[in-house]
């Protein structure tokens, strides 16, 4: 058999304690019991569980920026109009202004920026666990770059786009954290 204890609340101007245990204990439901146990692991359980939203991880494939804008020059040298610069300094700096776009841009709240920089390069730590793969088709002296995204997790879904560092950096989080419109 379950008890309960009550509180009882005496008189103000009593001599008593203003608070005291009441000396009866009186039998309650099982049902009672339960939903008083029930009720508040409930509520920790859903508080600790069911109110964390994992933050979205976008990784910037780094290795593949500065490959392809490579690419690109090489292309344009064996046909007579050489890049002027250097591909792998431009690529970094608009993935700088990338991450400072996303980074000032409310609509990337909820998402992380990483980077990946090869299998020999220095990556961030959360390139690993990153759930899209930003890509850009990087082409020398352009201030607006093609760009594609894949979420790498399940359905494979696949995105591209054209724009500066602040465009894209919009555009990947509203995909990212659905605030656009649904593609099927």
């Amino acid at each position: 058999m379950v008890f309960s204890n009550e509180i009882s609340v005496l008189e103000v101007g009593s001599s008593k304690p203003r608070f005291a245990l009441a000396a009866e204990r009186r039998p309650i439901s099982l049902n009672t019991a339960r939903c008083r146990l029930t009720l508040p692991v409930l509520g920790v359980a859903l508080f600790l569980f069911g109110c964390t939203k994992r933050e979205s991880i976008v990784v910037v494939d780094d290795w593949w920026n500065v490959d392809y804008a490579k690419a690109g020059c090489e292309m344009r040298a064996h046909s007579g109009n050489p890049c002027f610069g250097d591909p792998v300094a431009e690529v970094r700096d608009f993935e700088e202004r990338l991450g400072t776009s996303f980074a000032t841009d409310p609509s990337c709240r909820g998402v992380v920026l990483a980077t990946f920089n090869g299998p020999v390069g220095q990556s961030s730590s959360a390139a690993s666990k990153a759930g899209w793969q930003l890509m850009l088709d990087f082409a020398m002296g352009e201030g607006s770059q093609y760009w594609s995204m894949v979420h790498r997790t399940g359905d494979n879904h696949y995105t591209t786009g054209q724009g500066n560092p602040s465009e894209i950096a919009h555009s990947i989080c509203a995909v990212v954290n659905h605030t656009g419109g649904s593609v099927r």
